[in-house]
């Protein structure tokens, strides 16, 4: 297990060699280590104090704000070889400036919803929750922006789906989230980088991250890669309605080249184990197929991570002395797989479970009782009776709207969604297939 050669230097000093070899020219490397070193050395920002000579070692009365430090970053002046220093404690964040912009955003739209549930007041409620767990749809994709129905495809998240994902973890964090104590999320990449993104802006990265194909979204089959327009042209708008927001109307199978597009190496634990029993994957599901898919998920690793969080947070309170602090589950998955854990936590009808909007990177919040049962609340909106979004309520109504239009019909076509203005100019919505 020796050393075969060397292949340079660890910078310059020939006492360092360097035996493992990079996978370009020595050239670029002496240049890359070069660069680096010249950024390590700009990284330190020079004080400014005005009389070094009278400043004390270690002093931190002269540290000097600059322009790309943040506040919150901390900072301390020490002194080498009689220079003074104002030295990062952590690195610059790159994203900072966009990350403070997206944090003042998130305390205006808190202070929103806030204001909203204000004349709202549950005696006792908050005595009640011994977990939380949030729910957060993934931000908006490719597939999403040019409306086309994603399934099981891959796209990446968009630059607004990024900063939606982003504007989420802001929110938490505003709340007072101090820690997610873990997440899961599905193996599909918009997932994957919405939880990335949203434990960045939280400071949260070291949060553990547990990854299952039963969290993808629901397959679309045949719709999959096709846009929502030309469905509706085919299939007619009734017919695609039944599919996107029924209950029990599967859409038309995978064909054996989308099958084989799809299903790749990320895959091949439960193709091993057989995890449906009758073939894995299916090759279309419904809502309902969505759901049964999801139970193992949701009685199995998600209500055993509950009450492992909650005997740890018992456990910390009853040794420190301090208040119980209510532990906190994140899990980030695609729309219609959200639907269906919202049905089995809301206990949903099949009439109302079509009622359901998820929209883009909201965090849709649950507070469970002892029992890790979901505590109903005043501030869920229709269909929904424990959840509550998380959000500037008129950006929530106007993200749902926007969701609302891609379903409905034009004007004197038959639909399954219809919707009135009830009681006092709130809009009404019904499911009648």
């Amino acid at each position: 297990l020796g050393h075969l050669a060397r292949h340079g230097l660890w910078g310059d000093r020939p006492t360092a060699p360097r035996h493992g070899r990079y996978l370009v020219d020595e050239a670029r490397v002496r240049a890359a280590q070069f660069a680096m070193r010249q950024q390590c050395l700009e990284n330190l920002a020079y004080s400014m104090a005005p009389n070094k000579a009278a400043m004390a070692p270690n002093s931190i009365s002269s540290v000097v704000q600059t322009a790309v430090t943040a506040k919150a970053a901390g900072r301390e002046l020490i002194e080498i070889e009689g220079e003074g220093y104002t030295v990062r404690q952590t690195p610059p964040a790159y994203y900072f400036q966009e990350s403070q912009r997206i944090a003042q955003q998130a305390q205006s739209d808190l202070q929103e919803f806030r204001l909203s549930t204000t004349t709202i007041k549950v005696s006792g409620h908050s005595k009640r929750v011994r977990c939380a767990l949030v729910l957060l749809r993934h931000g908006q994709s490719r597939f999403n922006q040019e409306k086309v129905f994603t399934g099981w495809a891959d796209p990446d998240l968009t630059n607004r789906g990024r900063e939606e994902a982003r504007l989420a973890g802001q929110m938490l964090k505003a709340t007072g989230v101090k820690r997610v104590d873990v997440l899961f999320t599905s193996v599909l990449q918009r997932a994957i980088k919405t939880a990335w993104l949203a434990l960045d802006e939280m400071d949260s990265q070291w949060t553990p991250v547990h990854h299952s194909w039963r969290l993808n979204e629901r397959n679309y089959g045949d719709l999959q890669g096709r846009s929502k327009a030309a469905c509706i042209e085919q299939y007619g708008l009734k017919q695609v309605q039944k599919w996107r927001r029924g209950y029990s109307e599967r859409p038309p199978p995978w064909a054996d080249a989308t099958r084989l597009a799809t299903v790749d190496r990320r895959y091949d634990a439960p193709m091993r184990k057989g995890a449906d029993g009758d073939g894995f994957p299916s090759h279309s599901e419904s809502l309902r197929d969505c759901e049964q898919r999801l139970l193992p998920f949701l009685q199995g690793e998600l209500t055993a991570a509950m009450e492992s969080a909650v005997a740890r947070a018992h456990a910390t309170a009853d040794t420190s002395g301090c208040e119980y602090e209510v532990p906190t589950v994140l899990v980030v998955a695609s729309e219609h797989v959200l639907r269906g854990l919202v049905m089995q936590l809301e206990g949903l009808s099949e009439e109302e479970v079509p009622l359901v909007d998820v929209p883009y990177a909201v965090p849709l919040v649950y507070q469970l009782d002892s029992a890790l049962v979901p505590i109903p609340t005043p501030w869920a909106d229709k269909p929904l009776r424990a959840g509550w979004f998380l959000g500037d309520p008129a950006k929530v109504r106007a993200a749902k709207a926007e969701m609302q239009a891609e379903l409905s019909p034009p004007s004197g076509e038959d639909s399954c969604l219809v919707s009135w203005t009830g009681h006092e100019g709130v809009v009404e919505r019904e499911w009648r297939c």
